[in-house]
């Protein structure tokens, strides 16, 4: 019938736009002729062609300068972190927690010096030290547990249920567990490293889904000792008396002479071979000979 369009009539392709010059697009033709018997309501369904709608919203977005962010926000701080800033604080005067060169230090001495209080890895402070030493004078507070009070508790904020001193001791040769993190900065005319032997307490509460308990806080009893790092030579001040004058040795030998595992060996041997307190002279076997360089020695 003429008056009635057909919905794969050339009329309803010209309307739809599918004649094109010349006449009508087979293949367009043939698509429309698809969606039309596809069961839908009648309904064209969208093509994989057809562009997304979009939000117009979201077309102009205004431009909003946001601050650069601070690089190593630090998690929560523990009573002991706070306890150190603190102490140099009393001392020098300054403000805490500032931001330097993008980066957040624990305080800052009113002589301009950057000090930062390090309870975990010092490795973790390379970055920031990297890029902050050439400009700027920085203490590094590392501290080392010598005896440490354990305290258990239910619950963080509960009360307490025991307390009791560990058996465990420490000693400062234990810091180069965490030195070797950075060896390779150290020395340098704008570092000190302050070695803490301390006395702590540790609060521990129970685990939740598996045995073992957890560590909700340390706090500072007392700072036993204080050893300033600056100089290759300070180095052997953390080591027993007349190493530094021996022959040559191994870190087998060292390990033997510490007492201390062969692990430990190896990185007091790294951090004395990176700084220049020992200078390598041989080998013996597959393992290397250190003997300690005359400027760095100190006598027995």
């Amino acid at each position: 019938m003429a008056g009635v369009r057909d919905p794969g009539s050339p009329a309803k392709a010209r309307e739809t736009g599918l004649i094109v010059a010349g006449g009508c697009d087979p293949g367009a033709w043939a698509l429309a002729i698809r969606r039309r018997s596809r069961p839908h309501g009648g309904r064209l369904q969208k093509s994989a062609r057809q562009a997304p709608s979009v939000n117009p919203t979201t077309l102009i977005r205004p431009t909003v300068a946001t601050p650069a962010p601070i690089k190593d926000d630090p998690p929560m701080e523990t009573t002991l972190h706070r306890e150190l800033k603190e102490h140099y604080m009393a001392q020098r005067g300054g403000r805490c927690e500032v931001v330097v060169g993008g980066y957040r230090i624990d305080a800052v001495g009113d002589d301009g010096e950057l000090i930062e209080a390090q309870n975990g890895p010092l490795g973790a402070l390379k970055g920031k030290l990297r890029n902050l030493l050439p400009r700027y004078r920085i203490r590094v507070v590392k501290p080392v547990v010598l005896r440490r009070r354990i305290t258990r508790r239910n619950k963080p904020d509960g009360p307490d249920i025991s307390s009791r001193w560990s058996p465990l001791r420490g000693d400062l040769i234990d810091v180069f567990d965490d030195l070797v993190g950075l060896a390779a900065l150290f020395p340098h005319e704008n570092l000190n490293l302050d070695i803490l032997g301390v006395s702590i307490e540790e609060t521990r509460t129970p685990r939740r889904r598996r045995p073992g308990y957890r560590v909700v806080d340390r706090r500072l009893i007392e700072i036993v000792e204080t050893l300033r790092l600056t100089q290759p030579r300070d180095l052997w001040e953390v080591l027993p008396p007349g190493l530094a004058g021996s022959e040559p040795f191994t870190t087998r030998d060292l390990a033997r002479k510490l007492g201390r595992p062969l692990a430990l060996a190896q990185r007091v041997a790294y951090c004395l071979r990176l700084s220049g307190a020992v200078e390598t002279v041989g080998k013996r076997g597959n393992n290397r000979l250190y003997q300690a360089r005359d400027e760095t020695a100190v006598p027995a």
